[in-house]
């Protein structure tokens, strides 16, 4: 029966580790690009058009078209545009709860990674359109802003005050 040592085979650990810690610390020192980068994203169904403002990104469906470049212009001071109000807030907010799970919620609001939700409605109550404001560092992706987008359009609904 032939012996071996373990000389010989631990004789390259220290160069195989070194080599090892250096790419594994390039790869984390090298910079994340933001799946936001783009001016276009798409996100299985939809593509959104991304601005970057300052320190946040809006994001709107290229669906979307802006009213006023259809629609005529309201006198606001006037008060010729009626004031609309949200029917109910709790669908607003099962729309987060089925597009984020509980853990993602929880994580979104440890990191702070809030999301602001801007909506075009009409004068008769009915939604035109769903602007999203992100931080430019969010940790959203296109597929959950999606899926949040369809839920509010499916489960918010506004109601003519004034």
């Amino acid at each position: 029966m032939k012996t071996t040592t373990l000389k010989p085979r631990l004789s390259g650990l220290p160069a195989k580790l070194s080599l090892f810690a250096t790419i594994f610390l390039l790869a984390l020192s090298g910079s994340t690009q933001s799946v936001w980068e783009a001016s276009e994203v798409k996100a299985g169904e939809t593509v959104f058009f991304v601005d970057k403002i300052d320190k946040h990104l809006s994001v709107r469906n290229s669906n979307y078209i802006e009213p006023m470049n259809t629609r005529d212009q309201y006198n606001w001071d006037a008060l010729e545009f009626s004031y609309v109000s949200m029917i109910s807030h709790d669908p607003f907010l099962e729309a987060f709860k089925q597009s984020f799970t509980a853990g993602r919620l929880k994580q979104l609001a440890t990191l702070k990674d809030n999301v602001t939700v801007i909506f075009d409605v009409d004068e008769k109550g009915q939604i035109l359109g769903v602007h999203f404001l992100l931080l430019k560092e969010t940790t959203i992706l296109p597929e959950e802003l999606e899926m949040l987008e369809r839920e509010m359009l499916s489960r918010v609904k506004f109601v003519v005050i004034g």
